[in-house]
């Protein structure tokens, strides 16, 4: 099964960087084997849920000063302009 959902990544990985370019950044935790035995399919117990959030902190902590991070969480985007739509 892990194959399986390690393809899965590599490949939305590689059509994601292929379509984004610069504008995608991948936040993500290599697992220890202990994590690894945490972590299964449909496992949502307590030691899952600590893995999950200490993975998600450590990931974060790791990108948090990452220039493309600040790039993205710091961006206005362009107003939509709606053909046809008046703005009230």
């Amino acid at each position: 099964m892990r194959t399986i959902v390690s393809s899965q990544q590599q490949l939305v990985g590689y059509m994601l960087r292929h379509q984004l370019g610069e504008r995608y950044l991948r936040i993500d935790a290599t697992l220890s084997e202990e994590q690894k035995a945490d972590l299964a399919l449909d496992v949502a117990d307590a030691n899952a849920q600590g893995t999950l959030l200490d993975l998600a902190e450590g990931s974060f902590q790791k990108v948090s000063a990452d220039p493309a991070l600040q790039k993205f969480l710091t961006h206005k985007p362009d107003p939509p302009d709606f053909p046809g739509v008046t703005s009230a």
